[in-house]
C-alpha cells in the first residue's frame, strides 16, 4: 500500500514483503529512537537546517550578473561538487529544443579530446567560471581550472577576470580561499557542517541552478522534504532487512531518460555514504524501456542479489498513439515490470510522484538524504565519511567474498555506451537459472568521486575489467600531458582497488580507432558465451525478458 497522502507517495510493502524476514523489520524499526538520536547529535546536519535567505538572494543577484555579462557560466567541480545541480538540470531539460542559459559542467574528467574540444568551445565564448572545491585540491578540478584560466589570461584583463571568476570553496583555508583573498574574485562558502554528498541546498548547486530555475522555490520545496521523515527511516529499515536476507544491490529505475543523472546522484549518496568495513548496499540504475532491452533478462531470472526502487511519475506530456496515451502506457509497462520482476524474487520499492516540477523534486532529494543517513546508521556505520576515498594508500584488508558484479570501467566519456552494449552483452547472456555476474559500468574519473568509496571499502562483491587506451589528443596541463596523466589515475585506481581485496582485468588498446574497437566487440561476443557455457547456461536464449513482455501485454489489454 501507499503510504502518505502528499504529492509524493510510498509503497515499501506490497512488492517486498513475502521476501524478507518480518522479524528483521521489526527489530530494525525498534531501533528507530536510537538511530534519530544519533543522526540529531551528529555535527555533519549542516543541511537539515534553514539556509540564510541573505545568501539566496546574493545567489540570486550573482547568477542575473553572470546572464547579463556571458554568454555561459561554465562549472567546474566533481562528485558532490557537481552532480546534485547537474542532475537537478537534466530533469527539466528539452531533450531537443534547449533555450535556457548555457550551463557546461566540466572538470568530471581527464580526457585530453574533452578538454581539447571544450577549450576550443569556450575560445569564442563570453564565458563566467565557476570552480567549486572545498579543499582546493580535487585534481580533476584544479587541472580543468587551470587550463581554463590559461584560456582566460589571453582573453580577459585582470579586472575583467575578477568579474568572470567565481570561487566556492572553504569559508577559511584553502589553495581557493587564499587566492580569493589575494585576487579579490566573488566567493561563496561551503559550510563544515555539510558534506559533498549532502550539499544540494548549498550555493555550490544553488548558483549552477538560479541560472535557469526560480530557486527559492527549490529552498521551499527542499524543506517540505522534511515531512518525509517517517517514510524515509522505513525505507532505511526495509533496505537493511533486504540486505539481511542476501539483497546486497539496489537497482534505481526510472522511466524518462533526463532522471538518469539523478540515479548517478543516488549512487553517489548511498555509494559513499554505505560503503565502508566490507559492507553497504551496492547502488545500480536502469533507465527504462531502454534497460529492460539489456539487462531485463539478468533482474528476471539471473542471479538474486537485487532489489529494486521504482521512481514513477504520474502526469507529464500527453502523446497520443495507436494503443493511446504514451504516458499511461509507460506507467503500465512500469507497473507491467514491478509485477514481473517480483514474480521472479525481485523485491520492487515504489516511489510515486504526481508529476517532475521543481519542490517535488527538492524534497524528493531531502527525502533520500535522510534515508540514506538512517540505513547507515542502520548498518553500524557512520554515514557522512568516506574513509575510502583516500584509500591509494592503504594495504590489504579481508579476505575476498564471492564476486557477483563485475564493473566495466573506462576513462573516456564517449565510451559509456560501449559500457552499456557489455552490459546487454553479458547480462542476457549470462542472467538466467539464478545465477550470472551483474554487470555494471563506471566512467572515470567521474564516477571515481561517487562510487569509488563503495568499491574501495564497501561490500566484497565487485571484480572490475578496465579499458586502457594508450593514445589520444594531447592536451598540456600544469603537471603535464593529460592523457598520461588520466591513465596514471587508471594505474593507480587498479593497485588501490587491488589493495582493498577488488580483483582487476586490464584490456588494452593502442588508440581508439575503427579497426581495434570493432575486433575488441568481436572479443567480448566470443567470452560472453564461453563464459555462459562455463556456467552451465544456454547463452543464446533470454527467456527472461518474455516475463515481463507479457506481463506488459496483459496491461494494455486491460
Amino acid at each position: 500500500m501507499f503510504i502518505g497522502d502528499s504529492m509524493i507517495k510510498f509503497d515499501f510493502h506490497n512488492y517486498v514483503d513475502s521476501l524478507i524476514k518480518k522479524e528483521d523489520y521489526d527489530k530494525l524499526m525498534d531501533n528507530k529512537e536510537k538511530v534519530l538520536k544519533q543522526f540529531k547529535s551528529s555535527s555533519m546536519i549542516g543541511w537539515t537546517k534553514r539556509i540564510d535567505n541573505n545568501l539566496v538572494n546574493k545567489i540570486i543577484e550573482v547568477a542575473e550578473n553572470i546572464k547579463k555579462n556571458s554568454d555561459c557560466l561554465v562549472v567546474v567541480g566533481i562528485g558532490g561538487s557537481f552532480l546534485g545541480s547537474y542532475a537537478y538540470s537534466n530533469m527539466f531539460k528539452s531533450y531537443f529544443l534547449d533555450d535556457n542559459f548555457e550551463v557546461i559542467f566540466a572538470g568530471t574528467t581527464l580526457s585530453s579530446q574533452y578538454m581539447s574540444e571544450l577549450l576550443n568551445y569556450l575560445e569564442n565564448k563570453n564565458f563566467t567560471l565557476n570552480v567549486i572545491s572545498k579543499s582546493g585540491t580535487t585534481m580533476e578540478t584544479t587541472l580543468t581550472y587551470s587550463l581554463i584560466k590559461n584560456l582566460m589570461i589571453d582573453k580577459y584583463s585582470d579586472e575583467e577576470m575578477k568579474k568572470r571568476i567565481i570561487l566556492t570553496t572553504d569559508k577559511e583555508k584553502g589553495s581557493l580561499r587564499e587566492e580569493v583573498i589575494e585576487k579579490g574574485y566573488e566567493s561563496f562558502e561551503i559550510p563544515n557542517d555539510i558534506g559533498g554528498r549532502y550539499s544540494f541546498l548549498t550555493a555550490a548547486h544553488l548558483l549552477p541552478l538560479a541560472m535557469n530555475f526560480n530557486i527559492k522555490r527549490i529552498v521551499e520545496g527542499y524543506y517540505d522534504g522534511g515531512e518525509y521523515l517517517d517514510e524515509a527511516f522505513e525505507y532505511a529499515a526495509i533496505r537493511n532487512s533486504l540486505f539481511k536476507s542476501g539483497k546486497y544491490v539496489e537497482n534505481f529505475c526510472v522511466y524518462e531518460e533526463n532522471m538518469y543523472y539523478f540515479t548517478e546522484w543516488l549512487k553517489q549518496l548511498f555509494g559513499e555514504t554505505e560503503g565502508k568495513n566490507g559492507v553497504g548496499i551496492l547502488p545500480m540504475s536502469t533507465v527504462q524501456t531502454r534497460d529492460l532491452h539489456s539487462l531485463g533478462q539478468f533482474i528476471q531470472e539471473g542471479n538474486k542479489i537485487i532489489f529494486e526502487t521504482f521512481i514513477k511519475v504520474n502526469k507529464s506530456n500527453r502523446v497520443k498513439c495507436n494503443l493511446g496515451d504514451l504516458h499511461e502506457i509507460n506507467n503500465i509497462v512500469l507497473d507491467s515490470v514491478v509485477r514481473a520482476h517480483y514474480s521472479g524474487g525481485v523485491p520492487c520499492n515504489i516511489i510515486e510522484l504526481e508529476s517532475v516540477n521543481e519542490e517535488d523534486i527538492a524534497s524528493l532529494i531531502y527525502f533520500f538524504q535522510l534515508a540514506a543517513a538512517f540505513s547507515g546508521y542502520l548498518m553500524g556505520i557512520e554515514p557522512f565519511d568516506q574513509p575510502g576515498v583516500e584509500v591509494y594508500k592503504k594495504e590489504v584488508r579481508e579476505g575476498l567474498n564471492n564476486k557477483y558484479v563485475e564493473n566495466f570501467c573506462v576513462y573516456e566519456e564517449n565510451m559509456y555506451y560501449f559500457t552499456e552494449w557489455l552490459k546487454q552483452l553479458f547480462g542476457e547472456t549470462e542472467g538466467k537459472n539464478g545465477v550470472g555476474i551483474l554487470p555494471m559500468s563506471t566512467v572515470q574519473t567521474r564516477d571515481l568521486h561517487s562510487l569509488g568509496q563503495f568499491i574501495q571499502e564497501g561490500n566484497k562483491i565487485i571484480f572490475e575489467t578496465f579499458i586502457k587506451v594508450n593514445k589520444s589528443n594531447r592536451v598540456k596541463c600544469n603537471l603535464g600531458d593529460l592523457h598520461e596523466i588520466n591513465n596514471i589515475v587508471l594505474d593507480s585506481v587498479v593497485r588501490a582497488h587491488y589493495s582493498g581485496g577488488v580483483p582487476c582485468n586490464i584490456i588494452e588498446l593502442e588508440s581508439v580507432n575503427e579497426e581495434d574497437i570493432a575486433s575488441l566487440i568481436y572479443f567480448f561476443q566470443l567470452a560472453a558465451a564461453f563464459s555462459g557455457y562455463l556456467m552451465g547456461i544456454e547463452p543464446f536464449d533470454q527467456p527472461g525478458v518474455e516475463v515481463y513482455k507479457k506481463e506488459v501485454r496483459e496491461g494494455l489489454n486491460k
